[in-house]
């Protein structure tokens, strides 16, 4: 078996995306549709995409994909983008499938992910896998099978970077980096302060913890060192749908380049801003030349070589 840069283990979905005209209508009403897409959805499977188009070698694993016209379509877009898939079972099922619609500043999902959970139709992982591969890129959403890849990359000593898992998950106190976005807290911990939330995640966290909020300030820290704070590039978003995934293979990818923390949220933050500017931004994600390019536009501190 060959090694490659990065392990990803979580959900995979096909998905058809609509642009509409103008802002998401209110009940009763009307938008017009500027234009389809058929897309990936997904954490681990966006997060490999863009990885991949980053240079990085990428092996995918997670839930099973119903043999159908979708799973065709991911397949060739795996292929296409050169994102190792061997390991992917296809196989009867429900599949995750979702429907997200776009306006011109917010995104709808509709989907099946909790028919997902109801038939727990994922993969159990290969240690193996993880063995050959230098870091792990985790969803926390598969229960015992998320826990046993996070026990296979801590006997490996592989580090993890994870997402929107809970302040009391064992995943938090594993991963190396955990990256949770405003969206999970808010449903998640509706009623509670974010101060308060976050000093819970800091309370309990193995390494450093990365809040995201959209445009809005990153908030990052540890138990040990603190929090400190970034402010996002400022764009002007045409699809905001996989921002958060190309947000984690910018982490996943400072972290292969042994940067510190901060300067990997700054590429992180970079590398989200384009694919918001595009649509769909995902399968246009940018290759790492153009990452560069970007924060040397934007980018004040000069003494940061990102090359």
């Amino acid at each position: 078996m060959d090694d490659y840069d990065v392990y990803a283990f979580g959900v995979i979905a096909s998905s058809t995306l609509y642009l509409v005209e103008d802002r998401y209508p209110d009940r009763g009403g009307y938008a017009e549709i500027v234009k389809k897409y058929k897309n990936v959805g997904g954490e681990a499977a966006n997060t490999s995409l863009v990885l991949s188009r980053l240079g990085l070698s990428v092996k995918l694993d997670g839930n099973w994909l119903n043999p159908d016209d979708d799973a065709d379509f991911l397949s060739d877009l795996f292929s296409k983008y050169d994102v190792d898939i061997s390991r992917l079972s296809f196989r009867t099922c429900q599949g995750p499938k979702e429907m997200l619609v776009v306006d011109s500043d917010s995104r709808t999902i509709f989907g099946t992910y909790a028919q997902l959970h109801e038939e727990q139709s994922w993969n159990v992982p290969e240690r193996s896998d993880i063995a050959h591969a230098r870091i792990v890129c985790l969803d926390s959403f598969f229960g015992e099978a998320s826990r046993q890849v996070a026990d296979y990359a801590k006997e490996l000593d592989k580090p993890i970077v994870t997402v929107d898992c809970s302040f009391d998950s064992p995943l938090l106190s594993t991963a190396d980096i955990a990256i949770i976005s405003e969206e999970f807290l808010g449903y998640t911990y509706p009623g509670q302060s974010t101060a308060s939330v976050t000093s819970q995640y800091l309370a309990n966290s193995g390494g450093t913890v990365i809040f995201t909020f959209g445009h809005k300030e990153i908030t990052f820290g540890s138990s040990d060192e603190g929090v400190k704070r970034i402010t996002p590039y400022a764009i002007t978003p045409l699809d905001t749908t996989g921002a958060g995934d190309s947000f984690r293979a910018g982490i996943i990818f400072g972290l292969l380049q042994n940067w510190l923390i901060e300067k990997a949220i700054r590429y992180a933050s970079a590398l989200a801003a384009i694919v918001c500017q595009s649509s769909p931004g995902v399968l246009n994600s940018p290759g790492h030349a153009d990452v560069v390019a970007f924060l040397r536009d934007r980018e004040s501190i000069e003494d940061w070589a990102w090359e």
